[in-house]
């Protein structure tokens, strides 16, 4: 069965194509893929951040593999972490252009294309970036299987992409969405 490993680790470099907010505490980037390698991943798995410490820091790409854009980038979504080496950095230095190194693509969480049973997907706030990317790619290879999607925060403004998830419930009959919150 594919799964972790299925494609080669690489160590790239990334350029910030664009830093979208779509709330005050989480920022949503583009990064731009090397011309000459091709990233190839299943949608769900997360790459590492090589900081300039050596330290690393986890994401999971939020867009499917079949859906990196024109120029081929990544997007991730991240939460700021106040006193977080690399979320202080995304929400105070980092600009367009700038230069990142990661490596990946790591993890076993995908979705198992050949079974026809619901799936059901759970989310807390940034974590909403691997569902993203499953359901997208779902969509984008026709699987038609139940997929439940349960997205939870302490309060609206933690549902960062509120109008994706009830559109994508409303195109395809065999997707359902439910946000959960604690404080609504």
């Amino acid at each position: 069965m594919p799964g972790a490993g299925e494609y080669p680790v690489l160590k790239l470099p990334t350029r910030v194509l664009a830093i979208e907010r779509p709330a005050d505490d989480v920022a949503v980037l583009r990064l731009q893929l090397p011309a000459n390698q091709n990233l190839q991943y299943r949608a769900g798995q997360y790459v590492e951040f090589i900081l300039r410490d050596g330290a690393r820091r986890s994401y999971s790409m939020a867009n499917a593999p079949g859906n990196l854009g024109d120029p081929p980038a990544i997007e991730l979504h991240v939460r700021h972490m106040p006193g977080g080496k690399f979320t202080d950095h995304v929400f105070g230095a980092m600009k367009e252009k700038d230069i990142l190194r990661m490596e990946g693509p790591y993890g076993s969480f995908f979705l198992r294309e050949e079974s026809v049973k619901p799936a059901i997907l759970v989310a807390g706030g940034t974590g909403f970036a691997p569902i993203k990317a499953i359901v997208e790619h779902a969509i984008h290879s026709n699987i038609k299987r139940p997929l439940e999607i349960y997205w939870g925060s302490r309060n609206r403004a933690g549902l960062y992409l509120p109008d994706l998830p009830p559109e994508w419930a409303r195109q395809h009959d065999h997707i359902r969405y439910v946000p959960v919150l604690s404080d609504p």
